[in-house]
């Protein structure tokens, strides 16, 4: 089976070093928000995202020019439709890196620019350009599902059926927007390279 993450035209560094790691950040953010003793259903693949969305928080780092003061939170946009909205409620309870959590449910790209994380859902991938282009050169970390996302944005990520999340990452872009991404993210994630703005 050929691996998604083969297929960019973006140029293709290097492939996830610890696989291992990978497979447990993913059972440390399910159990943040879904506790092994919940009677709760099986989350469901947004669910998985979403928790990521927060603890993409950990790993990624913005000029302090991208906050207001010591106290502003760090903002989880997210665009298109998304069924885990109730979990992604739940983050806003949370404090990440000293901030409070909060996330927005955008309507179209004009707020865009106001975020830390921009979340691109599938289900509007044909209209992602508008809010890349907005973010471009600016303090956001853009994340997308849809095949082909990190060629045009940070993170492209796709959740398989037991749990374990596939990153791509375009370090050019980062850098554009003035992005820090840690070497553990960096670690568990393919890196690939672009030179064209969005």
């Amino acid at each position: 089976m050929t691996n998604r993450f083969n297929t960019f035209k973006a140029k293709l560094i290097s492939a996830p070093k610890n696989n291992l790691l990978r497979c447990l950040c993913g059972l440390i953010v399910l159990s943040m928000v879904f506790p092994i003793h919940s009677s709760a259903s099986r989350p469901s693949e947004y669910d998985i995202k979403a928790v990521y969305l927060y603890n993409f928080t950990k790993f990624i780092s913005w000029p302090e020019s991208a906050f207001l003061n010591a106290s502003s939170p760090i903002m989880i946009c997210v665009y298109g439709s998304n069924p885990a909205k109730k979990t992604l409620e739940k983050l806003s309870e949370k404090i990440t890196r000293g901030r409070p959590l909060k996330v927005n449910f955008l309507e179209n790209e004009d707020d865009a620019d106001t975020c830390h994380i921009l979340f691109l859902s599938q289900t509007n991938a044909n209209r992602a350009l508008p809010f890349l282009k907005e973010t471009f050169g600016k303090p956001v970390l853009t994340v997308g599902e849809y095949l082909g996302f990190v060629e045009s944005g940070i993170i492209e990520f796709k959740v398989d059926d037991d749990y374990r999340v596939k990153l791509a990452i375009n370090l050019n872009h980062a850098k554009q927007n003035n992005i820090s991404i840690s070497a553990q993210l960096l670690e568990i994630a393919y890196i690939v390279k672009t030179e064209e703005a969005p």
